[in-house]
């Protein structure tokens, strides 16, 4: 896509994940009531089911999905030759580096990407972040029935199902709220302080959870859906600030990014299934989250755009002249 018009298609993949999750649940607890049948249990069938469908979906990826704007059979041939002109305009320089195959090239690229800070520094933000998107994800279901009054661990069928149906919600609220609040910040033209404001609130009404949920299964449902709307709400714009201060690095800096990054992924969620193994109470696990959430959103109102100055590629434009919208690093 033209770097001005990465958020819309990066909204609607946010929007697909979290509209999965709501489809998921649904489905998950029609599989669950399958328990018993051909002597298979529910969790069986939902395996099999759902690893069943993510095979169909890498078929079509691998055999269907266009590979290039010249397989784009849905654009005429006057569409793909302007977005073809769009693409080479923008990537003109880029592509003297693309074309080079070599292995100095590549190593080139990677230290190129190291150079810039914020490679490493959203990588870090992205490791505090990813507690909280990833543990509300993981622990969903132990979270919804420990809001509702519930043992954060059920072997009543009906209530497993009712549980998973009940995790439909916030991610449903938070589909809505993610293309809204993208949709303000496209238009306000910046992303920084959205970004702080989303995962700011997010972090409070996670820490204000375990008391909401002491006051009534209601008000704790509340603030867990508001919480997930803002965990979740800001997550294309999070992703489209960090490629386009990138620039012309946006492909090994976002590799690196993404693989530090998503490490919170797995230290998120194991902590908290630990601290609760070894309490047995919900509450350090939220308070975990609101923290990695809190540490995550000062890192990025620190960090000053200007600092990827100057960091690109030789001869191809700069992180800030590439940004998504040059007016929202300025004015950061």
């Amino acid at each position: 896509y033209p770097r001005n018009r990465t958020q819309v298609p990066m909204t609607a993949i946010v929007m697909g994940i979290l509209v999965s999750q709501c489809v998921g649940a649904a489905m998950a607890a029609g599989f669950l009531s399958m328990d018993g049948i051909s002597g298979m249990r529910g969790w069986q069938w939902l395996f099999l089911i759902e690893g069943l469908l993510c095979v169909c979906v890498s078929a079509y990826w691998v055999f269907v999905m266009p590979r290039s704007i010249e397989t784009m059979k849905f654009l005429t041939e006057e569409e793909r030759d302007a977005l073809q002109q769009v693409m080479d305009d923008q990537a003109s320089t880029e592509r003297k580096y693309e074309n080079e195959r070599t292995l100095a090239c590549y190593w080139e690229k990677i230290k190129i990407s190291c150079r810039n800070p914020i490679t490493f520094v959203a990588a870090l933000w992205g490791f505090f972040y990813f507690w909280a998107y990833y543990g509300i994800i993981y622990w969903a279901p132990m979270l919804v029935n420990v809001v509702l009054g519930r043992p954060a661990t059920s072997k009543n069928h009906k209530a497993d199902v009712t549980t998973v149906l009940l995790t439909a919600i916030p991610y449903a609220a938070a589909a809505v709220w993610q293309v809204i609040y993208s949709w303000d910040s496209q238009y306000r033209n910046e992303k920084r302080w959205h970004i702080v404001a989303s995962w700011s609130s997010a972090a409070i009404l996670m820490c204000l959870l375990p008391t909401a949920i002491k006051g009534s299964p209601a008000a704790g449902f509340a603030v867990f859906i508001l919480c997930t709307m803002f965990v979740y709400g800001s997550f294309s714009i999070s992703n489209s600030y960090i490629a386009g201060l990138l620039g012309a690095e946006r492909g090994t800096g976002g590799a690196i990014y993404n693989s530090l990054g998503n490490l919170g992924g797995f230290v998120g969620p194991y902590v908290i299934g630990a601290l609760y193994e070894k309490t047995h109470g919900h509450e350090s696990g939220m308070y975990v989250m609101g923290a990695g959430l809190a540490a995550s959103c000062i890192i990025v109102a620190l960090y000053q755009p200007r600092w990827s100055e100057a960091k690109a590629m030789p001869h191809a434009p700069s992180g800030v002249a590439m940004a998504a919208d040059v007016k929202s690093v300025d004015n950061a």
